[in-house]
């Protein structure tokens, strides 16, 4: 076994972990084949060759891969990959917003209410909660408290 053939192993375990690093995130066969042809190289060095050459291919593979996954951990950080955006900075903005809803106002349950659905109100679709009874689908309601958050509704009195 020549020098030669102990470098390109070890200079495709290395790309094999470079491209781990920096294409594949996780653990994948490409990083578990690196770390895999790294090994045979050193233990191959030191059948092969002695305990200098493979002191020394053991060192220079180990200062190689700790500059790789500091380098690509540096600079390279997963973000393209990685979602970067938190929780915290996304808005929700509650349907009825958009519309001009009063107490008052009347409209019909889009669905069951119970305590929570939908409802049509001013011709528009929106979520709507109840006091925490049931109002079942096609109920005319009336809208008796609106906040910023959500509307609450009853179903409707009729007068005879």
């Amino acid at each position: 076994m020549s020098i030669g053939l102990l470098i390109l192993i070890l200079i495709l375990g290395l790309l094999l972990i470079v491209i781990e690093i920096v294409v594949i995130p996780g653990i994948t066969f490409a990083g578990i084949s690196g770390i895999g042809l790294i090994i045979v190289t050193i233990l191959l060095a030191y059948i092969n060759f002695g305990f200098t050459i493979g002191n020394l291919v053991l060192a220079g593979s180990c200062i190689t891969s700790f500059s790789i996954f500091f380098i690509g951990y540096k600079f390279f950080n997963f973000k393209g990959i990685a979602l970067t955006k938190k929780l915290s900075e996304s808005i929700v903005k509650p349907s009825h917003n958009e519309i001009n809803i009063k107490i008052g106002d009347n409209g019909v349950a889009f669905g069951d209410i119970k305590p929570q659905g939908n409802a049509i109100i001013n011709n528009r679709s929106i979520i709507v909660k109840s006091k925490g009874e049931f109002i079942p689908d096609n109920t005319e309601i009336e809208v008796i408290e609106v906040t910023h958050t959500y509307v609450v509704v009853k179903p409707k009195v009729l007068n005879n």
